[in-house]
C-alpha cells in the first residue's frame, strides 16, 4: 500500500524501469509525501489528549492550545493530500498494468488489510479505550476536584475560588464541553452567569454540554436554572443540539425540564413545540439551500432513530475508526473503474496541462472543492470525519475530488513538475489561510464583522478551507520534489514502513495517554514522547516481525533480505 514500487508494478512487471516513460518511474518524492501523510496521523491522534475533545477517551491534566492549533492545521490538509496521492498512484498503476491486474492490487493491499484490521486491529483498540475510559476521566480542575460522574442530587460543597487564580485557561464554556463539572461550579462560585454566552455561536454552557453529551453538566445547569429554551445563532435550542448529535438520553431530560418549566417561552424566538420540530427537516441550517436539505436529510436519523435505524445505524455509527481511510478507497476505487472505462470509451489520453498543472487550475477546484465543503456538519476547520459502514455523501464526494484530480494529474506529462513551481508561495498563502480563517470555521466571525455581510460568513469559511486544503497540498508536492525528487533509502524504509505504523498505532497512543495523563509534565513534552515511544516499539516490530513476513507481503509486496542487500 505504501510503496509505489507495487504501485508501478515494478516489481512483477516484464518492462523494466528504464524502459518505461520517465512519469511512470517510481515517483520517490510523491512515495515519501504520502508516507508523511499516513505517519502525521500518529501525532494528530496523540495530540488528542491535550486539548479539549470530549470524545476522546483520555484527557490530560496538562492542556496546551498550541497543540490544538497545530492539530487543527495538519487536519486541514493531510487526508485531502493523501487521496490526491493515491488518485496518483491508481491511474500509474491502471495505466501500466491495467484495470484487472488494479483491481487485484487494491483487493489485496486495501480490501484484505481493512477486513484483517477489523477482526483485529479494532477490536484491541476498543478494548484498550473502554479500559481508558472505565479508569481515567477526564480531568481539568487545577485545584477544583473533578466532579464528573457525580450525580447532581448529591451534596456538591466545592470552596469558593477565584477563576483568575485556580482555571485561568478554562472558562465555563471550556468546562461545560470538557465534562468538568468541578470548573463549572468554580466559574458560576465566581460570578459567571449560568447563561452566558460564547462569542462564536453564541451558545450557553447547556447548549455546549448538550453537544458534547454530558448528561451530569445538562442536569446540574438545569438545576441552577439555565435557560432551557434559549436559542443560540444556529436557530437551535439544547433540546435541539442534544438530538442533532444523538443524545437521546440527554434530550428526554431537557424535555421534561421544558415540560415543567413554568415559564415556556424561548427567548428571542417563537415558542418551541416539540412535536413540530419532529417533523421537520433541519431548524439548524436555512431551510431553503440545498445544504439544508441534505443535512436534513443526513441528520434526521439522530432527530429520531426510530425513523430510519437503517441508515442510523449503517452511517453514524462508527465501524472503522482510524481505518476509515481504507474503506473510503475501497469506493473509490470502484468510482475509478467506472472513470476508466469511460475514459477508454472517449479514447481520452489527457486533460488540456492549462486545467492541471497552471495555476489556473484553482478556478475550477476550489468551486467544486465548495460544493462538497458546504455539507460538512461539524464545526472544525477541515473535514469532517466518517468511519460508518455508509461513507457520508460529502465526505466520499470530497475526497473524491482529491483523489480524482490526482489520477488527471497522473496522465499529465509534468516532468518539469510544473504543478508545483510555486510551492513557497503556496505554504505561505496556506498558513496565512489558517490562521485567517480557523475561528470562522468554528464559529467565531468577529474579525469578519467589518469584512462581509453574516449571510456571508459560511461560504466565506467554506473558501478559506476549501482554499487552505488546496494550498498545502500543492505547496507539499513542490517541497517534497525537492527534497526527495531522487531515491532516499530512509525514506524508502519509512515509506514502506508507514503502513503498518499507522495501521497498529492507535491502540499504543491510548495507552501510554492514559498511563502519562497524571504526570507533572509539559504536554508538547508528553506528546513527543508518546509519538516517539510508540513509533519506536512499532518499527522493531515492522522489521522483526513484519517486513519479511506474510504480513510485510500483505501490506507492501514480498521483500526478501538478500534482494535488498544488493540494491
Amino acid at each position: 500500500m505504501n510503496t509505489s514500487q507495487q504501485e508501478s508494478g515494478t516489481s512483477s512487471a516484464k518492462t523494466t524501469t528504464s524502459e518505461l516513460p520517465k512519469r511512470m518511474a517510481r515517483r520517490h518524492d510523491l512515495d515519501s509525501l504520502r508516507a508523511v501523510a499516513m505517519l502525521l496521523g500518529i501525532v494528530l491522534h496523540g495530540s488528542l489528549a491535550y486539548f479539549i475533545m470530549p470524545f476522546w477517551p483520555v484527557q490530560d491534566v496538562n492542556q496546551h492550545d498550541g497543540i490544538g492549533g497545530m492539530f487543527l492545521m495538519l487536519h486541514g490538509f493531510r487526508m485531502p493530500l493523501f487521496f490526491l496521492i493515491s488518485g496518483f498512484f491508481t491511474a500509474m498503476l491502471w495505466r501500466y498494468r491495467g484495470l484487472e491486474s488494479l483491481v487485484q492490487h487494491r483487493f489485496k493491499r486495501i480490501f484484505l488489510p481493512l477486513v484483517i484490521g477489523l477482526l483485529t486491529i479494532i477490536p484491541l483498540m476498543n478494548f484498550v479505550t473502554d479500559f481508558v475510559t472505565e479508569n481515567a476521566m477526564p480531568t481539568f480542575g487545577i485545584n477544583a476536584p473533578n466532579m464528573q460522574g457525580v450525580e447532581p442530587e448529591s451534596p456538591i460543597t466545592v470552596k469558593p475560588v477565584s477563576l483568575t487564580d485556580s482555571y485561568p485557561q478554562q472558562d465555563i464554556f471550556d468546562a461545560a464541553f470538557s465534562g468538568d463539572l468541578g470548573a463549572v461550579i468554580a466559574n458560576l462560585q465566581a460570578g459567571v452567569d449560568v447563561n452566558a454566552k460564547e462569542p462564536g455561536k453564541r451558545s450557553t454552557p447547556l447548549q455546549i454540554a448538550a453537544f458534547a453529551k454530558h448528561k451530569h453538566i445538562v442536569e446540574f445547569l438545569i438545576k441552577k436554572k439555565a435557560d432551557l429554551f434559549y436559542r443560540n445563532l444556529d436557530g437551535a435550542t439544547a433540546l435541539e443540539i442534544a438530538y442533532f448529535v444523538g443524545a437521546e438520553d440527554i434530550a428526554a431530560v431537557l424535555q421534561d425540564a421544558m415540560e415543567d418549566s413554568p415559564t415556556p417561552v424561548m427567548s428571542e424566538t417563537e415558542p418551541f413545540e416539540f412535536d413540530e420540530f419532529l417533523q421537520v427537516d433541519s431548524q439548524l441550517v436555512a431551510p431553503d439551500s440545498l445544504a439544508a436539505s441534505y443535512q436534513a436529510w443526513l441528520n434526521g436519523p439522530t432527530w429520531n432513530t426510530s425513523n430510519d435505524p437503517f441508515a442510523f445505524n449503517f452511517m453514524h455509527t462508527p465501524v472503522f475508526h482510524h481505518l476509515w481511510f481504507l474503506w473510503f478507497l475501497c469506493w473509490l476505487v470502484v468510482g475509478f473503474i467506472f472513470y476508466s472505462k469511460a475514459v477508454e470509451a472517449l479514447n481520452l489520453k489527457q486533460l488540456p496541462n492549462w486545467l492541471i498543472v497552471s495555476p489556473l487550475r484553482y478556478l475550477w477546484l476550489i468551486p467544486v472543492t465548495m460544493f462538497a465543503q458546504q455539507f460538512m456538519l461539524m464545526p472544525v476547520f477541515g473535514p469532517d470525519t466518517s468511519a460508518g459502514l455508509l461513507p457520508y455523501p460529502h465526505m466520499l464526494l470530497y475526497y473524491g475530488i482529491f483523489f480524482f484530480f490526482g489520477a488527471l494529474y497522473f496522465d499529465v506529462n509534468d516532468e518539469s513538475g510544473i504543478i508545483s513551481k510555486f510551492w513557497q508561495m503556496e505554504l505561505g498563502i496556506g498558513v496565512c489561510l489558517f490562521f485567517f480563517g480557523v475561528e470562522a470555521a468554528v464559529g467565531d466571525v468577529s474579525n469578519f464583522e467589518s469584512i462581509i455581510a453574516p449571510e456571508y460568513y459560511g461560504l466565506l469559511s467554506n473558501l478559506i478551507q476549501v482554499t487552505y486544503a488546496w494550498t498545502m497540498t500543492f505547496g507539499f508536492m513542490g517541497l517534497f520534489r525537492a527534497l526527495f525528487y531522487s531515491e532516499n533509502k530512509k525514506m524508502r524504509y519509512m515509506s514502506d514502513s508507514s503502513y503498518w505504523l499507522y495501521l497498529m498505532h492507535l491502540p499504543l497512543i491510548i495507552l501510554f495517554q492514559y498511563m502519562l495523563r497524571d504526570v507533572g509534565m509539559p504536554a508538547v513534552l508528553k506528546l513527543v514522547l508518546i509519538c516517539v515511544v510508540s513509533s519506536g516499539i512499532l518499527l522493531l516490530t515492522y522489521e522483526f516481525c513484519v517486513r519479511y513476513t506474510p504480513i510485510g507481503t500483505l501490506l507492501n509486496g514480498k521483500k526478501t533480505r538478500s534482494t535488498e542487500s544488493t540494491e
